[in-house]
């Protein structure tokens, strides 16, 4: 019994696998059933057997990627107590992840099209908010500059900076000095 629950892991795990490759190549819709149970060389039915909807399969997609990807955390800021060292936090962890998933954008743009991605997304957002508040927890940040926050830390800033050539250090100095500004608060790099 144990080896077969095993197996049956295993397989889940390929198709997994299979579908998060399926997604990055050939985008959310385009993928078919038929494509995931070739790329993880299993049967059709067996697909079906462990995620009976496309519904399933993109969730289950989806908790693999962002388990992969290591999402920021609040905790990153347990120790910090300068605000200029919790933005710099905040930019880095969150560019750091954005260049851990660059498929972000290419499966954001679906979202509309399928549940379970734009529940992901709206995740991803609450947890950015969660971030910013956390980060900037005892600074005085209305909800303009929390606003402003939120919108210069998406994802297409990132892509869009690091597709105009800036490296990941400088995206990450430039948006950390973009917010550290608004707050009046004076970074020495």
């Amino acid at each position: 019994m144990n080896r077969r629950a095993t197996s049956a892991s295993d397989t889940r795990h390929r198709i997994v696998e299979a579908t998060a490759a399926l997604h990055a190549e050939k985008g959310v819709a385009a993928t078919t059933f038929r494509d995931i149970a070739a790329r993880a060389d299993v049967g059709l039915g067996t697909v079906y057997h462990h995620f009976p909807t496309y519904d399933h399969v993109i969730t289950a997609c989806g908790q693999y990627s962002m388990a992969a990807a290591q999402p920021p955390q609040t905790s990153a800021f347990a120790s910090l107590r300068s605000p200029v060292a919790r933005v710099r936090t905040m930019v880095r962890e969150l560019c750091g992840f954005y260049s851990r998933i660059p498929v972000l954008g290419r499966i954001r743009s679906e979202r509309n099209a399928f549940a379970p991605l734009d529940a992901a997304f709206r995740h991803e957002e609450e947890q950015r908010r969660a971030l910013i508040d956390e980060a900037l927890r005892g600074v005085r940040a209305g909800p303009r500059v929390r606003a402003l926050a939120f919108s210069v830390l998406d994802f297409s800033v990132y892509e869009s900076l690091v597709s105009a050539g800036l490296s990941h250090d400088v995206v990450v100095d430039e948006l950390a000095t973009v917010i550290l500004n608004r707050l009046n608060l004076r970074s020495t790099r």
